[in-house]
């Protein structure tokens, strides 16, 4: 398995999001019931850390769909019904292909 970091920060769109995993930011998604967070006012993505690799690879791709139906959708894809699936879809494919995102 090839695990690709989960980098800092990443451009979609020619935005820069920052993507934020710190312990602050585990206890507010936890205190919220989330796994991960995209904010699109903020070009922010936020991911709690101690999530197995392959959740936090799963959290990972599902927050830049949510970035990416932003920007490029008008936020049509932002409902969660049509984003968990597409997501846990495209995990399986990298799964499969021996990728997987992970926070270092």
């Amino acid at each position: 398995m090839i695990e690709l970091a989960i980098p800092l920060s990443l451009k979609v769109g020619g935005l820069d999001y920052k993507i934020e995993c710190s312990e602050e930011t585990a206890r507010e998604l936890r205190a919220n019931g989330c796994w991960g967070e995209h904010n699109g006012w903020l070009q922010r993505i936020r991911i709690r850390k101690e999530l197995g690799s392959q959740v936090q690879s799963q959290v990972f791709i599902h927050e830049v769909i949510h970035a990416i139906s932003d920007i490029y959708l008008n936020g049509k894809l932002n409902d969660d019904d049509l984003v968990e699936p597409l997501s846990q879809g495209l995990t399986q494919v990298f799964e499969e292909l021996g990728v997987r995102f992970v926070l270092l």
